[in-house]
């Protein structure tokens, strides 16, 4: 028997994760393996759901409660920020609903207040602010925030009854020009203030038509969405199927999420199905991947056969501690002593040892640790 089979036999037996999945690191072109961490909803509510995650792994969306009438129902929800294992609630806008779509690497939070009549939020250090329309119908949503502070979503110009795609900085909210009026929102801004919406690209006041509609973009350019036969890639011109029914979000590593069979990752070239990745809870069913950040994290939404939407954030497993490519008994003997020693996450060094991030470092991943050696 191994030594750290010896070490942990007898502990983990006891603790049931769901969670966790860990092999042996994979080899150049395979995607790799993740945990998965529930989360939310907030006290009193029912559903979760995560739309948006920063480079940090703070996961933005909303919890809600559907409350049922003779004809028909009402959802009502809150917004949600996640961070470091912690759940937060972001609080009504004037008294109305909120739900978060995007978040920052600042922290800044994008999204809108009450589904019927709409209206774009931003919210930071605590404090949740209305930031307008575009002066017609006083309607507005926010999709997508970059480290600028910048903000795109859709509002109503005057005299028209036409979706327009704004980009608000510093309390001014520039009109970019018509969206289709039906069908999902397609609104993506990356750090280099290009911006995507419905099928066109936006940079320095000049728009240009792009042949599908686009979610996402980021810093090298590239956007996904979705076209003719389904989930695309457009960069410089240029047209790429990944084999998917959407793509919703693209990271700096040019990894794609959103649906094929389910939530799905688009990886070295191959799209692959989440589920095939990780251990999923029982009864649980991946339906959609919304965001990825540049560390490989991905937030989304699962189905339980009972009705119940479940927010769920997915994190590649990495535990070569000590960078020499192998996980020996050195990265061990590092993990040991951030679990048992005291103020477990207050060092950067301890904040590596939580494999799953769920702001622990604990006996979830004291197992995932075990399996490295010995296999899931």
């Amino acid at each position: 028997m191994s030594t750290v089979r010896m070490l942990v036999k007898g502990i983990v037996p006891f603790v049931f994760v769901c969670s966790v999945l860990l092999v042996s690191p994979a080899v150049a072109g395979e995607p790799p393996r993740y945990t998965i961490t529930e989360i939310g909803p907030l006290p009193g509510e029912e559903d979760a759901q995560a739309f948006g995650i920063n480079e940090a792994g703070d996961v933005v969306g909303f919890s809600s409660t559907t409350i049922g009438f003779p004809d028909c129902c009402l959802t009502t929800g809150t917004a949600f920020l996640f961070s470091d294992g912690e759940l937060s609630d972001l609080g009504p806008l004037n008294g109305l609903d909120t739900r978060a779509e995007a978040i920052n690497n600042l922290g800044q939070v994008a999204g809108w207040a009450d589904e019927a009549f709409p209206r774009a939020f931003l919210w930071q250090n605590g404090e949740i602010q209305d930031i307008g329309t575009l002066g017609g119908h006083p309607f507005s949503k926010a999709f997508d925030i970059n480290d600028a502070g910048q903000v795109v979503g859709w509002s109503y110009p005057p005299d028209t009854n036409d979706r327009h795609i704004f980009l608000w900085q510093d309390g001014a909210m520039l009109d970019l020009g018509f969206v289709s009026n039906t069908g999902p929102p397609e609104f993506g801004i990356n750090n280099l203030g290009q911006v995507v919406g419905g099928g066109f690209i936006w940079e320095d006041g000049v728009r240009t038509t792009i042949a599908m509609r686009a979610y996402d973009i980021n810093d090298l350019s590239q956007v996904v969405g979705y076209g003719v036969g389904g989930a695309v890639l457009w960069e410089n011109g240029t047209f790429q199927q990944l084999g998917g029914s959407v793509a919703y979000a693209i990271n700096n590593r040019s990894q794609v999420v959103g649906v094929a069979d389910g939530a799905s990752l688009w990886h070295d070239g191959v799209m692959h199905t989440l589920s095939d990745l990780v251990t999923l809870p029982p009864d649980w069913l991946l339906r959609s991947a919304w965001d990825i950040n540049d560390t490989g994290q991905i937030v989304g939404n699962a189905s339980t056969p009972d009705g119940i939407t479940h927010a769920f954030l997915m994190t590649p497993v990495d535990a070569d501690f000590d960078d020499d490519d192998d996980t020996d008994l050195m990265d061990f003997a590092a993990f040991r002593s951030c679990l048992t020693g005291p103020g477990v996450l207050r060092s950067s060094e301890c904040r590596l040892r939580d494999i799953d991030r769920d702001g622990h470092v604990d006996l979830k991943d004291f197992q995932a640790l075990q399996w490295v050696f010995t296999g899931p």
